[in-house]
C-alpha cells in the first residue's frame, strides 16, 4: 500500500498509466468501474454496462497486462 500521509496510493506507486492511449471502450469499462467503488462483483460490472461477460473479461484482462488494471482485481467476484 502506498503511504497515505504523503497521498501515495497503490495506484500512484505503480507509475502513471497512460490513459489516452486507450480504446475508447477500455476508458468506459474503467468510468463504469470507477463510478461502482473499489471493490464489486464482475456481474454487477457486466449488468451495469450491458455486455457480453466474456468480452469483458477479456478487455480486463487487456487492461491488467497493460498495467492500467490492478491485478489483484481481475476478476474480482467473478463467479459469485
Amino acid at each position: 500500500m502506498g503511504d497515505r500521509a504523503s497521498g501515495e496510493t497503490a495506484a500512484t506507486a505503480r507509475g502513471p498509466v497512460d490513459l489516452p492511449s486507450l480504446a475508447a471502450e477500455d476508458h468506459r469499462i474503467l468510468a463504469y468501474a470507477s463510478a461502482i467503488g473499489s471493490e464489486f462483483a464482475f456481474d454487477l460490472l457486466v449488468a451495469a454496462m450491458e455486455v457480453d461477460d466474456e468480452l469483458l473479461a477479456e478487455r480486463l484482462e487487456q487492461l491488467v497486462r497493460r498495467g492500467s488494471w490492478p491485478s489483484d482485481r481481475a476478476g474480482n467476484g467473478s463467479g459469485s
